[in-house]
């Protein structure tokens, strides 16, 4: 199943050269109601166009809207927006503040590129549970309703088995340790790269799949947790992945795991939601009905590597 076109400029633009890539972008803004109303409003155009100007920070941070249309990859951006949140030329009624706030590329004013790095990685979480609704439409699922649209959950849907289901996207980005090893990179010929231990990235699969268990705890539906990889993150999380791990062992976290990774669980236990996790990991992970582990490339593209069904569930 292939979802209809958008009639809309920003559908049909090519890649375009570096040289006058912010001049395009100006014209295809004018437009196209995703980029003006939802992507990049008026509230940050002047600061967006200043921004984009300035020579770019030590790692080359650059707007995702401006890399995707000189990939000519623009349109799988704005497309899903058009579908799910736009109404004609404005945003859905229904669209949460919270959410279309969310969804604004701003994140480049950060202070540092670290900060940069981190709300970038959480503004493409927002747009990949667009993405992902648009990919399982193009299986053949119904939508039913979305987050964004005053939803309880990221995404319910139907299956093309006629069976409904509550989802909840996590999406795993680069992780700020490999960022900090790029970004040391970029200003020293001395540095050296470090690898991410294989329980590290194990454990923080684990830890985003209980997010989305917590969250779809209280649904009367049958309950999919979709985690979603970065290309740069696949790498250091296959083979616990392909291997099954999460069905072959018991449901905890691993003390394999480095120093790194205790600190940010710790970090993360000041939190009330979290601070038994160590007990209720395995608990909440086992009332998923589906697991599904997608792997996004850098065309925005996906494959669904893995599935898991729990047999206390399913």
């Amino acid at each position: 199943m292939v979802i209809g076109k958008i009639i809309c400029p920003c559908q049909t633009i090519n890649c375009i050269n570096r040289d006058i890539l912010l001049q395009e972008f100006r014209a295809i803004r004018e437009k196209c109601a995703a980029l003006r109303e939802i992507l990049v409003p008026d509230t940050v155009w002047e600061d967006f166009k200043q921004r984009a100007k300035a020579s770019p920070d030590t790692v080359g941070h650059k707007y995702k809207v401006l890399g995707a249309l000189q990939l000519g990859i623009l349109s799988k951006i704005t497309f899903p927006i058009h579908r799910y949140l736009m109404d004609g030329n404005s945003p859905k009624e229904e669209l949460k503040n919270n959410y279309k706030k969310e969804l604004i590329e701003d994140w480049i004013k950060e202070e540092t590129p670290l900060k940069r790095h981190k709300k970038a990685r959480e503004h493409e979480g927002k747009i990949n549970e667009l993405l992902c609704a648009l990919w399982l439409e193009n299986q053949g699922w119904k939508i039913d309703k979305l987050e964004a649209l005053n939803g309880d959950f990221d995404i319910e849907a139907t299956s093309t088995d006629n069976i409904s289901y509550s989802i909840e996207v996590k999406f795993i980005g680069q992780e700020d340790r490999k960022f900090q090893e790029f970004e040391k990179s970029c200003t020293s010929r001395n540095a050296i790269a470090d690898t991410i231990p294989i329980y590290d990235g194990y454990n923080y699969f684990l830890f985003r799949t209980y997010e989305a268990a917590w969250q779809l705890s209280k649904s009367t539906r049958k309950r999919l947790a979709l985690i979603v990889f970065s290309h740069l993150t696949w790498g250091f999380n296959e083979v616990p992945i392909k291997e099954s791990w999460i069905l072959s062992r018991p449901i905890t976290f691993s003390k394999q795991a480095s120093e790194g990774w205790d600190a940010f669980l710790n970090s993360r236990k000041e939190e009330k939601r979290y601070h038994d996790i160590d007990n209720t990991l395995g608990r909440y992970v086992e009332q998923l009905n589906e697991l599904w582990v997608m792997q996004q490339n850098g065309d925005l593209e996906y494959s669904l590597e893995k599935t898991f069904k729990f047999s206390k569930q399913s």
